[in-house]
């Protein structure tokens, strides 16, 4: 099921901020990066690196053969879903979602989700993301 996946990316990517609160303490990634704090490229910690790019950042685990990239969204939001960024997550991890070794699935699955308000979006014309239904940040953000 797609909200397995979906699920699972953003507890990853939930490891990912509080890796960085750790490191930097509240400072949103993006500003730190913006205001010299963190390289475009650095080190989150000594297995992962980061890239930031736009109003993102892409993930890269060094002792495995995974990644992934996420965008911020409204607000600072870091639970956002782009579909093309979950479809690169489900394809490196094929052996944990089999039922997406055809990708029409994961697309068809996707727009379900959507077309039953399983899958949000703001009304905000410039976040491009969708957010669950049932997450605690549709009506009460997860700000960084």
């Amino acid at each position: 099921m797609l909200m397995n996946a979906i699920n699972d990316y953003k507890k990853d990517i939930e490891l990912i901020i509080e890796l960085f609160k750790k490191k930097i303490g509240n400072i949103h990634p993006l500003k730190a990066w913006r205001n010299g704090t963190l390289k475009q490229r650095d080190k989150l910690t000594n297995n992962i690196e980061i890239y930031f790019h736009g109003i993102g950042m892409s993930i890269f685990f060094l002792k495995e053969d995974i990644d992934f990239d996420f965008d911020f969204g409204h607000n600072d939001r870091y639970d956002g879903i782009d579909y093309y960024k979950l479809k690169d997550y489900i394809e490196q991890r094929l052996d944990r979602y089999p039922e997406y070794n055809n990708m029409d699935n994961l697309k068809k699955d996707f727009d379900n989700l959507i077309k039953n308000n399983v899958l949000l979006k703001f009304e905000n014309k410039t976040d491009r993301l969708y957010y669950t239904a049932n997450a605690p940040g549709v009506e009460s953000p997860l700000l960084f």
